[in-house]
């Protein structure tokens, strides 16, 4: 039995051809076409002894007489089962003259064939074909999916971007079907998928410089990013990370422009997404909000001085110390919630708490934070951005446990301090030592010390309560003991009274 091809099984031939050449040992059965194609090349015609030289390796030369390679062919396959597959054939071609022993078939048990290839069906009836397969070219939804194959998409996706879809289906229809044109064509178009993942890209990531920009103006003009550009600017930095990896991993990975198409997608999303309006609003930092303690009426007196300063006085650094524990810190979150209940004071109340070791920059980025506003890293910018946001309004900045001189200038507070027309700007440290006071340029100092035995036993009292700490003779002995062992410090009477 003969049979040929039609168009396009030139994989096919391949893929029977592979491996199989005349060695110098060969085997009963022998496969002869090694991959190589007989057809039409630009003006030259085939003939026999281009056959015979391109498509057997045996024991000739080209030097040879067409007549003594075809001898040579013939004595090699007259005996053996053989497959010769001829691709791509344009015109007819002699087998007999190349050397192809005569019938095909099965003859005395031995398996003769020969699979021609042909775009012509002439050619097949020329060459003595007696099964024909015709191979069509393919429809379009199999020719388009074959496309998005090579392109990279699978068939649901190759619609996202509308310039490659609209591409894709006038080159499925122009190339009628044909496997290998669309091969050929689709190959370039994976690549014009990264090239639009990047231009796209970089459109997102100007406009996500321009964005950043208008935050930084607004951010000079004492105001902040809303919400919603925050929300935007992390997406953009996720998309730009993804978009990084799957060009890292471009060589490496079969499926990189079906991942590239899906992030095309989600970048012109992003795009469209964009906040126009609405960029940044006027930071305007909370109202002072009360801080829960305990009451210490022995404290009342050191409140009444500082609200007095605070208030009234032209002064404009107060500061107040004494050892750790005494209740400096319960003395300025009084200060706070004072103003808070007062409500009526036009105070901007800022707390911030310094702590050993602090530095312009950390107080800087507490600041900015109670403000509103983002830190950057940078001193100076900073100091400007926290000036400008002050300079115009009263505000009262509460800044606890300092531990050494620090530039508040340098941090951004305006100077100088006091009241000014209608503006109060007012500061109050806390510090254990009045040698700190005095460096931070605190005229007199507001010292807080030890409670006495009685009002420590009360502030006692309040935390353990007074039924629990009187219904016992010994309770009360303990508990006037541990009263002096504590030496009026609030912090530790209110530490231990908790679990008392």
């Amino acid at each position: 039995m003969r049979c040929a091809l039609l168009v396009g099984l030139r994989h096919l031939t391949g893929n029977y051809t592979t491996g199989a050449a005349a060695s110098n040992e060969p085997s009963s059965d022998a496969m002869l076409g090694g991959g190589h194609t007989v057809g039409k090349f630009p003006e030259a015609s085939i003939t026999s002894e281009d056959a015979q030289y391109k498509r057997f390796k045996l024991k000739t030369t080209k030097d040879d007489d067409v007549a003594t390679q075809a001898t040579n062919i013939s004595q090699l396959l007259r005996t053996r089962n053989f497959l010769v597959l001829v691709d791509d054939l344009y015109e007819k071609l002699d087998l007999l003259a190349i050397g192809i022993p005569y019938p095909f078939g099965t003859v005395d048990q031995l398996k003769r064939k020969v699979v021609i290839t042909s775009q012509s069906k002439i050619i097949c009836d020329q060459m003595g074909v007696n099964e024909y397969i015709e191979v069509p070219g393919l429809g379009e939804t199999e020719a388009l999916k074959l496309f998005a194959q090579t392109v990279g998409q699978d068939n649901n996706h190759i619609d996202s971007d509308p310039s490659i879809r609209a591409l894709a289906h006038d080159l499925v229809k122009e190339l009628k079907g044909v496997p290998s044109e669309l091969i050929h064509f689709g190959k370039p178009m994976a690549g014009r998928i990264l090239r639009n993942l990047k231009d796209a890209t970089n459109n997102l990531v100007a406009r996500s410089n321009d964005v950043h920009r208008k935050i930084e103006a607004a951010e000079r003009e004492c105001m902040t990013s809303t919400n919603e550009v925050n929300k935007w600017l992390e997406e953009v930095d996720t998309i730009n990370s993804d978009v990084e990896i799957i060009f890292e991993g471009n060589k490496l990975k079969k499926d990189v422009n079906m991942e590239a198409i899906k992030k095309v997608t989600e970048v012109q999303e992003c795009l469209r997404s964009c906040p126009n309006n609405n960029i940044a609003f006027e930071s305007v930092p909370p109202p002072a909000q009360e801080i829960p303690g305990p009451s210490m009426s022995a404290q009342n007196r050191n409140l009444t001085e500082a609200l007095q300063f605070i208030n009234d006085d032209p002064v404009g650094m107060i500061g107040i110390w004494g050892p750790g524990g005494v209740g400096k810190t319960y003395l300025m979150n009084s200060i706070n919630n004072s103003i808070a209940v007062a409500g009526g004071i036009s105070f901007n109340v800022i707390f911030v708490t310094a702590s050993r070791g602090c530095s312009v920059e950390k107080i800087q980025g507490d600041l900015l934070l109670k403000l509103g506003m983002k830190a950057d890293g940078n001193v100076e910018s900073q100091s400007q951005k926290i000036y400008n946001f002050l300079k115009n309004r009263s505000f009262l900045l509460l800044l606890d446990d300092l531990w050494d001189q620090i530039d508040l200038q340098a941090v951004g507070i305006p100077y100088p301090l006091g009241i000014l027309g209608q503006l109060k700007r007012k500061v109050v440290i806390t510090s254990q030592s009045e040698n700190v006071c005095y460096q931070m340029d605190v005229k007199v100092p507001i010292e807080v010390p030890r409670l006495e035995d009685d009002e420590a036993l009360q502030l006692f009292e309040q935390m353990v309560g007074r039924e629990n700490l009187y219904e016992d003779p010994h309770i009360r002995a303990l508990a006037i003991y541990l009263v002096k062992e504590l030496k009026g410090l609030p912090s530790e009477l209110i530490r231990i009274g908790k679990i008392f």
